[in-house]
């Protein structure tokens, strides 16, 4: 039987993808300096910010379990996150890590509505929902 794919497993990965990049961002600029940072070189320090709390928040609301509206909050500071991880590449012209970022940020920012409608249609749980 083939395992299903659990909306906390999509917040645990993106939450610590983002939390290690932001910190990475943050604590070591100087090593950052590969053609996609370039564009972004002067922003890292609130870019690297930015992504620490979109990681924090995203793994606070996989742990802590609050209502709807902070989880929906959550993965919109993280898909944000993800997409301005996307503007680097954007502006570097890397198209196909542009490409990658932007699905990921917009997977993140809608998959909790796809769990959502998978809850209602099944009259279930919200948190263990496949999406």
């Amino acid at each position: 039987m083939k395992r299903q794919i659990w909306i906390d497993t999509l917040q645990w990965f993106i939450g610590i993808y983002l939390a290690i990049r932001g910190t990475l961002m943050l604590m070591l600029p100087h090593t950052l300096n590969t053609h996609v940072f370039v564009p972004i070189q002067p922003h890292l320090s609130w870019l690297g910010a930015w992504q620490v709390i979109g990681g924090a928040i995203l793994i606070a609301a996989v742990t802590l379990l609050p209502r709807r509206s902070i989880i929906f909050i959550a993965h919109l500071i993280a898909a944000s996150a993800l997409l301005q991880a996307a503007s680097g590449n954007f502006l570097s012209g890397t198209w196909t890590a542009f490409v990658d970022f932007l699905v990921l940020g917009l997977g993140t920012a809608i998959a909790l509505f796809c769990n959502i409608i998978i809850a209602n249609i099944l009259n279930r749980e919200l948190t263990y929902l496949p999406c």
